[in-house]
């Protein structure tokens, strides 16, 4: 709800802004800029060197690492989700709250969703999930490895 006129804001609004910065994440990943690993070398390039991930420049030796790793294009995915994950909010806000009220604060008030509401946040959420998250390796295990290593197959 607008604070200013008290309309309710259109879910599809919400749901095209978390849309348009999860592409503009992962273009940045997919752009695949290296960076040297020391920054005083100043190295941004898309060049990949023939020494695998080594670059040699003005006689120094460095490593060069992605700019925007996939390990920092989940979490800022996973952040995205958390703006619709109502029962997470939930639960942070009563945890606050009890902080609080051991503190003898005062305690924030829980804003009024009703169920429709509710339910568009988790639908934007659940998109979120299966476009990006459940499409991504990054957040699973292949247990193909601990079958091989511990010899379970």
């Amino acid at each position: 709800e607008c604070p200013d006129c008290k309309t309710l804001a259109d879910p599809a609004i919400l749901s095209n802004i978390i849309t348009l910065n999860a592409h503009k994440f992962i273009s940045k990943y997919y752009d695949y800029w290296l960076v040297a690993d020391d920054p005083s070398a100043e190295l941004r390039t898309r060049q990949q060197s023939v020494n695998g991930r080594s670059w040699v420049m003005n006689g120094r030796r460095m490593q060069l690492v992605p700019e925007y790793p996939a390990k920092a294009l989940y979490t800022q995915i996973k952040f995205l989700e958390s703006f619709v994950d109502i029962e997470h909010a939930e639960r942070n806000l009563k945890k606050e709250n009890e902080s609080r009220e051991k503190q003898k604060q005062s305690l924030l008030k829980v804003p009024l969703i009703n169920f429709e509401q509710k339910q568009h946040f988790q639908q934007i959420k659940d998109k979120v999930r299966q476009n990006y998250l459940q499409t991504s390796g990054y957040g699973f295990i292949n247990t193909s490895l601990f079958e091989r290593a511990f010899r379970l197959s």
